[in-house]
């Protein structure tokens, strides 16, 4: 998935440009404009699991 939640990209890139792009997400049906609802919510519970990781260390 391709997109910032909270301003950190949660599907970083290889760097490749520099420039402004557009961004395409990765989908189970191919590339879309948006990701979808899933992969939104894994998203948002990998970073909740990121931020209590980090609360507990």
């Amino acid at each position: 998935m391709h997109g910032a939640i909270l301003h950190i990209d949660d599907c970083p890139s290889d760097g490749a440009t520099d420039s402004l792009a557009c961004r395409v997400s990765p989908t189970p049906v191919g590339l879309a404009g948006v990701p979808t609802v899933e992969q939104i919510v894994e998203a948002l519970r990998a970073l909740g699991a990121l931020r209590a990781q980090a609360n507990a260390g």
